[in-house]
Parts: structure tokens; sequence; C-alpha cells
């Protein structure tokens, strides 16, 4: 056992010799308990009419893998499953187990496929195995140990997650294109989704595939080569495949001590032991480290590096004065305009697209609308409002050239009739009364009497005699 104090600068948690010590003693208790089982394999009773098999030869056929048990000193406060890639491996472990290896590729011409679909993907699959035979892969490889999955065929078949449970099942390895790893919308990951990443935990490789000759060998041997660490917020331990039980002491040492360099670099003095342990066997410890637990955050995965723009915005306790919030936690405040010397960089669309439905929701809320267009820029409205007013006037054009025609010379009888008068006439008394002066007594007291008239005659008009009176009363005395 050593502790994390005799350590100091080092790059590993163990010594070489440590490591030895360690691995010899995991083989000495596999050979222990093949011989055990094998000796109550004896004592049982076989049928008569038993093939004769050598029952040595058949213990040693069956590889047991070989592990490295991390614990940390504290469960880490991961939400979901975080991937640490190690390696390569000096010495890897793919032949002696003859381990399946499913390479996802890109297809030849993505934008525009053939309608004939088995010959689009016979072309794309040929096409990549001429390039590996010139990068100098072997036939007996391509043909017997690697499949080249195009991603139109995944796509279309694998769609069923019974399916994808089925395809996880028959390949121990996958390998897949940078692009398609890298790619902006992340569909190669979401399309495989839990049964690769969580589940089984085969999730692809990145290789690149782009290259050629020796280049393109060394990626997919790198690649294959790597093996993975998961951690998960359930529980505090993890493991790592790192050899078989046929593979010689020196080979499985040369791996650990890849494996443990790698994993100093990253968690550093976070774990708490370390024990080698194969599939049948108990654990041997090899480290141990019983100090305070560590930093959380050297558990935590790295943050991604993406366009991370600080916050900015008014003091709520000091006047004329502002706050910046950076991402990495660092708050800032600021009296000057001159201070803020941060040029944020350019936004991507998809930054920029999220940001505007922020504040369109924002605005829905309160019932406001946004200073800021919905969608588009600023020269895009400009063309809007341009267009508008092209065609106003063009109406206005229309409207006045049918005026014109529907227009006839006036005759006498429509001049008698009487016409509605226009908004402007309407206005012109009141003007006049505007512009006139204030009206004296006597313009009152005739006002008045031309009144009375009107008021009298319209009495008198009223009590006027019918025509016909007088021939009534006649008519009445005969």
């Amino acid at each position: 056992m050593d502790s994390s104090a005799h350590l100091g600068a080092s790059t590993t948690y163990v010594d070489r010799n440590q490591l030895e010590n360690a691995v010899a003693a995991l083989i000495k208790l596999l050979n222990y308990t093949n011989q055990a089982i094998y000796v109550k394999n004896k004592q049982k009773k076989e049928p008569l009419l038993a093939v004769e098999y050598d029952k040595e030869k058949q213990m040693m056929a069956k590889h047991e893998k070989i592990r490295l048990m991390v614990s940390f000193k504290q469960i880490p406060p991961n939400k979901s499953t975080f991937i640490n890639l190690l390696g390569p491996l000096p010495h890897p472990f793919d032949e002696l187990a003859d381990l399946k290896i499913c390479l996802i590729v890109r297809d030849l011409k993505p934008k525009k496929p053939l309608k004939d679909r088995e010959l689009d993907l016979n072309l794309t699959r040929q096409h990549y195995k001429e390039k590996l035979l010139e990068a100098g892969m072997s036939e007996d490889f391509l043909n017997h140990r690697l499949f080249i999955l195009p991603m139109r065929e995944l796509l279309t078949e694998y769609r069923i997650p019974e399916l994808k449970n089925k395809l996880v099942k028959n390949y121990d390895i996958f390998l897949c294109e940078r692009r398609l790893m890298n790619d902006k919308f992340k569909l190669l990951p979401r399309f495989l989704g839990s049964p690769f990443w969580i589940e089984r935990k085969k999730f692809p490789v990145a290789v690149d595939t782009k290259a050629t000759g020796a280049k393109l060998q060394k990626s997919l041997m790198k690649g294959i080569s790597k093996t993975s660490l998961f951690i998960t917020g359930k529980s505090s331990s993890a493991a790592v495949l790192f050899g078989y039980s046929k593979q010689t002491k020196e080979e499985l040492v040369d791996n650990l001590s890849r494996c443990l360099s790698s994993i100093y670099k990253k968690f550093g003095y976070t774990i708490q032991m370390l024990s080698v342990k194969s599939d049948s066997s108990i654990p041997i410890p090899f480290y141990a480290d019983l100090t305070r637990p560590g930093r959380i955050w050297k558990i935590m995965p790295h943050a991604p590096k993406g366009r991370l723009v600080p916050v900015s915005g008014d003091h709520p306790f000091k006047n004329r004065a502002k706050i910046m919030i950076y991402p990495s936690g660092r708050v800032k405040t600021i009296k000057k305009a001159s201070d803020m010397h941060y040029k944020p960089p350019k936004e991507s669309a998809n930054v920029w697209l999220t940001r505007k439905k922020i504040q369109l929701s924002a605005a829905r809320r309160n019932r406001s609308f946004v200073s800021q267009p919905r969608f588009g820029s600023s020269q895009k409205l400009k063309n809007r409002e341009e267009s508008k007013k092209a065609k106003r006037s063009s109406n206005n054009s229309k409207k006045v050239k049918k005026s014109r025609t529907s227009e006839k010379p006036e005759s006498t009888e429509k001049s008698n009739k009487t016409t509605k008068p226009k908004k402007s006439e309407k206005l012109k008394p009141i003007e006049k009364f505007k512009n006139s002066k204030k009206p004296s007594k006597s313009d009152k007291i005739k006002k008045l009497k031309n009144i009375e008239k009107s008021e009298t005659t319209k009495k008198s008009k009223h009590l006027k005699k019918p025509k016909n009176a007088n021939k009534s009363k006649k008519l009445a005395q005969k």
C-alpha cells in the first residue's frame, strides 16, 4: 500500500515495481482458481457417450478480462454519464480476443444519393475498402473482423430500439468518422441513444478517414487501442479494461501504467483506492489514500470551449455603476463606461436564435413588444418598408387613372342636384368665426328680433284656412 504523501511531484500514483507485484499476484490467483475448477469437474461423472477432449486446453481457452478498479473519495456530482478516453495502449488486445469492429462511415454523395439504394451502399463500402488496402491493412482484417456501415443504412434500417440493441450486441468496438461526431447538430450520438452510451457503454470512437496512407492506418489503430472510463453520479467507483489474462505480465504492466498516468493528469488526488480485478477474482488493492477528500471540480468534466459571453447590467446597490458576471463566476463592478473593455465575439446562428426566443417569451409574458425585430436584420426591415411604400404609390396612381376615365361633362340637370359638402367646406365657417370679432349688444338685439319674426310666420302658416273651405260651407247650407 502507498499513500499520497510520498508521491510529491510524480506523474503516476505507484512505482513500476509495485505494479508488477500486483499483476503477478492476480495471475497467481487466476491459476489457483482454474486448477480448483478443473479438480471439481474431474470428480463429476461423465456420460458414456461423451466425446474425449482435453479439459486443460478448454480452461486455458477462456480468456478473462482484467480491469483497473477506481474508487473516488466522494460521489461525483454528475447528472449524466461522463466518458474519459484513456490511451492509446501500447499493447492492444483486439487480435487476441478476435474482437469484431464496426466502422460507421459517411456516404459518398450525401446530398445527391442514388435511387438504387443497394448500389449506393456497395459503392461506399468499396471506396473505403480500397482506401484501407492502400493504407496497408490486411484483407483478412477487412473481410472477417471489420464491417463498414454507411450512414444511409444506419438511419434507414436501425430506427427501432430493438434493432439498435442487436447492433450493439453483434460488435465489440465501434469506430466512426470524425466529421460525424463533431457535427453541429450531433445527429449520430442522438440517433444511437441510450443503448450505446448508457446501457452497453459502447460509444463510437472518432477516426480520421480523410487521411491516406500510413496516417489512416495510425488513426484506426489508435481508435481500436483506446479504453474508456465511465463516471456516473450513482456510485463512487468505476472500472477500466486494460488487458486479457492471455497477455504476458510485462504487457499488462505497460498498459496499466499508461492508464494510471492519464488518470493522474485528469483527477489527481481525488482518488481514494486503486485495485486490479478479473471477472472471477477478488479485487487486489495496490494504492490507498486516506486523507481528506479533494476538490469536486476535478471529478467533474471540463467546460466545453464555446463562445461564452459575460453578462452585464445595472448595479443593484451602487448608483451610476454596472456589474459584469463572467462565465467562470467572477464578478466585477464597473463605474465608468471606459472600463468595459470586453469585446464579445460574433454570435453563432444557434446562440442568436435562442436569445431571440427568450426575448420574445419575456415580451409575451409582459404583453409588450421587443424593440428588436423577431427574425432578420435591420436591412431586411428597411427593404420591407420600401417595398410597402412602392406598393402604396402604385395603388394611388391606379386610382387616379380610374377617376379620370369615369369623369364626364356636367349636365344642367346634375348641376341642380344637391351635393354633400366636402370636409374643407365644412371647416370654412369655423375659420371665419375664429377670425371675426365679438358681437356687440345691438347685433344681439337684432338677432333676437329676427328669431321672433320667424316664429310668428311659422304660427301664421299653421292657422291659414284650407283652399276648399268655402265650397264645403255652401254644400252644407243647401
